[in-house]
């Protein structure tokens, strides 16, 4: 009898504390979450420029201008619009998942003596630049250790943002060769050395007309154009795919005819030095 009266007093608990949850649950509201603190009261558009520093990548400093962002340095380079707004967004969010140290004896063993990567900002109307300090993963990866340039504590931020913060002049540099309105574009030459690759868009159609007079093909055509307008092309993918396009027409085989050899077909060869070759696409405006 003892022990069940034990058993009802414990199940008489349990419901209890069931009921207590239950109750507290309900008095939420409806997808209410815990709000991690951000690391910086600033605004992503606010920011006007950027540093940012890797260990193995050095240092791009970047400036926005009426006309989107550069790096700076003697001669301005284009900056790629989209990684800087990746960067610039992410330091407006990024939020302390957990403080972990508030004053840690060795930054090493968070990988925040020497940052695997810096991001530092500056916002409109500040004098100073804030930094970000980014070290390394936490054992399970879900994380990074971090912390600010002027704080010693040490906290943890999204181990995504490794990917964002942790960008060389190169990956943020606008890797365009040119830009242009791919619906305008109704010429295009592609030099090798002395030979010449004449293609003319008339009525929708384009057509080659240097070594040879023949059909172009649209599709493949269409397609190089695309990828020279491409984000994501550097100057020696251009090179590549011009020695890889095949840009004659061939016609499909019918009863009766022979198909052209493939000897015959002009093609473009592979270009051993980007000094050499030169392409050049023109609007229609």
């Amino acid at each position: 009898m003892k022990g069940l009266r034990t058993l009802g007093v414990l199940v008489a608990l349990l419901g209890g504390l069931a009921a207590y949850l239950y109750y507290v649950d309900a008095e939420k509201p409806v997808g209410e979450t815990e709000e991690k603190p951000k690391v910086f009261a600033v605004q992503a558009d606010q920011i006007e420029e950027l540093k940012v520093s890797t260990i193995a990548g050095g240092v791009a400093e970047l400036k926005k201008s009426a006309g989107g962002w550069y790096l700076a340095g003697p001669q301005q380079i284009r900056a790629d619009d989209s990684e800087v707004t990746g960067i610039t967004s992410n330091l407006a969010s990024v939020a302390i998942q957990r403080v972990v140290e508030e004053s840690p004896a060795n930054l090493g063993d968070y990988g925040l003596r020497e940052p695997v990567a810096e991001v530092s900002f500056k916002a409109k109307g500040a004098k100073e630049f804030t930094t970000l300090q980014i070290g390394t993963k936490t054992p399970t990866g879900s994380d990074l250790y971090a912390k600010t340039a002027k704080d010693k504590k040490v906290f943890l931020v999204s181990g995504y943002l490794e990917s964002t913060f942790n960008r060389t002049p190169f990956d943020l540099r606008d890797k365009k060769i040119i830009s242009f309105d791919r619906e305008k574009v109704d010429r295009i030459e592609i030099r090798h050395g002395t030979s010449l690759v004449s293609l003319v868009k008339a009525k929708g159609e384009w057509r080659m007309n240097a070594p040879v007079d023949a059909r172009g093909d649209f599709g493949a055509i269409e397609g190089l154009i695309g990828q020279y307008g491409s984000d994501s092309v550097s100057m020696y993918d251009v090179h590549a795919m011009a020695a890889q396009s095949n840009i004659w027409h061939q016609p499909r085989a019918s009863r009766g005819r022979a198909r052209r050899p493939a000897s015959d077909a002009p093609t473009l060869l592979p270009i051993p030095s980007p000094k050499r070759n030169t392409a050049r696409i023109s609007e229609n405006v």
